[in-house]
């Protein structure tokens, strides 16, 4: 394994600087042309436009908080199940979910793909009264 692989530690710490919603913190992981994929939405490629996913989405959300149920590692890729919590205004939810990370030669995310039903998120963000 190389040090460029990643290791369980490291997917870890890159699922709880998601979780504290970070967005500069989180961008550091990955590669300049990088392409991220949240659900069945088109890919953002390139971190200006995974910056703005990211910044979208999390400011229609109050928290989120990923629960590890099993963690897959390859030479340049890792793979994430768990149970994420997604808490918007008094109300919340909880949903499996799948993370995909495919990593460059240098151990950056160069292709992030984020699998599950988003229904009932975007449910709890339809019905928060208005700001």
């Amino acid at each position: 394994m190389s040090q460029d692989t990643p290791n369980e530690d490291w997917v870890l710490k890159y699922f709880q600087d998601v979780d504290s919603r970070d967005v500069e913190k989180i961008l550091s992981y990955y590669a300049t042309n990088a392409k991220f994929r949240f659900g069945n939405q088109d890919a953002a490629i390139g971190i200006g436009a995974i910056e703005d996913v990211l910044r979208g989405f999390f400011d229609q959300i109050d928290q989120i908080q990923h629960k590890p149920r099993g963690i897959w590692l390859g030479e340049l890729n890792a793979v994430l199940e768990a149970e994420v919590r997604f808490q918007v205004g008094a109300a919340a939810t909880t949903v499996p979910a799948v993370s995909i990370m495919r990593m460059d030669a240098g151990g950056k995310v160069a292709d992030f793909r984020f699998v599950m039903d988003a229904a009932p998120v975007f449910e709890l963000i339809s019905a928060r009264p208005p700001q």
